[in-house]
């Protein structure tokens, strides 16, 4: 039984590990940090030396970028009675615990966050009040819990934690909290960093400006007939709240690059986009969608574009994809996306040399699997 315990406990362990070194290599990517209080009752089963009682817990997690994985630190103290008799409590106990826990999100891109979480604990009390009448021991952690965003930065939390020491059934604790997630200032964490200096021009280039200008006249409908203006249709969604790319768009993005390479003198126009619910802010998800723009933009400066010829726009939630479709209860994340325009590319020619790149792209990575 020991060797069994000891064995599931190191397995926990070291996802936690793997998490926490997974964190450090990815940090500088982008800071996902919150910090969750939460409050609840510390349940033990009949027989157990101690009484159902209040639980009070402080978690510090962190989002590993472009993973559907949290891992969370934290930290309790509950206040339990002790058992003298069946029928009668006298007494109080504390019991401590610290912890490392996994959390694997189900839709972590969406408003509402179910998750399960795995994780390794330890736990100490006074007066031998844990299961078995132990005073301290390492244990397995198994929960499950939801997360609903409830406005910039904070989102609402419940969590529900199975804890064992033998795995025998009658030392099985649990709790049961409710509390919220704090995030340390988000969508600023989320900031791609300072573009690069341009990459020097071989031909002149046209004002981004002008492109501007041109591409409000067409979304107005209002655009002028043989324009050499190319929209590259990019299904390039965001998940709620998050401003990075996520590495599956990569392909398009270095295509869109090939094609501005391929063309010295044309300019693109980037524009990023979010969606809505009751719930939205405006002047929030104007700054989100700026960002979004913004992320683009630095991906292609990465990628040899000079800065000089693109612009980034962003327009928060006033330009969904399908108007008629707007979903104000669960949000739409095809509309949290990037729309990209390019002038001087040879028109539809443009959008023909993109499609022809992305195709040659994907058929290199077949053909090396």
């Amino acid at each position: 039984m020991f060797a069994r315990n000891l064995c599931f406990s190191a397995l926990l362990a070291s996802t936690a590990l793997v998490g926490l070194t997974a964190t450090a290599a990815d940090s500088a990517a982008n800071d996902q940090w919150y910090f969750s209080p939460g409050l609840g009752v510390m349940l033990f089963q009949h027989g157990q030396p101690s009484r159902d009682g209040a639980d009070l817990s402080l978690r510090a997690g962190y989002d590993l970028p472009q993973r559907p994985i949290s891992i969370e630190l934290g930290g309790s103290i509950a206040e339990a009675k002790e058992k003298a008799s069946p029928n009668e409590a006298s007494g109080g106990r504390q019991i401590y615990g610290i912890w490392a826990d996994s959390l694997f999100h189900l839709q972590q891109w969406e408003a509402f966050d179910p998750f399960v979480s795995a994780g390794l604990g330890y736990f100490c009390s006074d007066h031998h009040g844990l299961p078995e009448h132990d005073d301290h021991a390492f244990m397995p952690r198994l929960g499950v819990g939801f997360k609903y965003t409830l406005s910039e930065g904070v989102a609402a939390r419940a969590d529900w934690t199975l804890m064992s020491t033998r795995f025998d059934g009658s030392d099985v604790f649990s709790t049961l909290e409710a509390g919220l997630d704090c995030r340390l200032d988000n969508t600023a964490a989320a900031m791609p960093p300072p573009l690069p200096p341009p990459v020097a021009e071989t031909a002149p280039t046209p004002s981004v400006q002008d492109l501007s200008d041109q591409v409000d006249k067409y979304h107005a409908g209002d655009l002028a007939a043989g324009a050499d203006l190319s929209k590259l249709s990019i299904e390039m969604e965001f998940g709620h709240d998050v401003s990075v790319i996520d590495e599956k768009y990569y392909d398009e993005l270095d295509s869109i690059a090939q094609v501005l390479k391929d063309h010295p003198g044309s300019i693109a126009l980037i524009e990023g986009h979010a969606d809505r619910t009751k719930k939205s802010d405006k002047a929030y998800n104007q700054r989100l969608s700026e960002l979004r723009a913004n992320a683009a933009v630095h991906y292609l400066v990465k990628s040899g574009i000079a800065a000089s010829r693109l612009m980034s726009k962003g327009y928060g939630f006033s330009r969904p994809k399908d108007a008629g479709a707007v979903d104000l209860v669960h949000g739409n994340p095809e509309d949290r996306r990037v729309d990209i325009f390019i002038k001087n590319s040879g028109g539809k020619g443009g959008e023909e040399e993109y499609d022809q790149h992305l195709k040659t792209k994907k058929a290199k990575k077949t053909t090396k699997k």
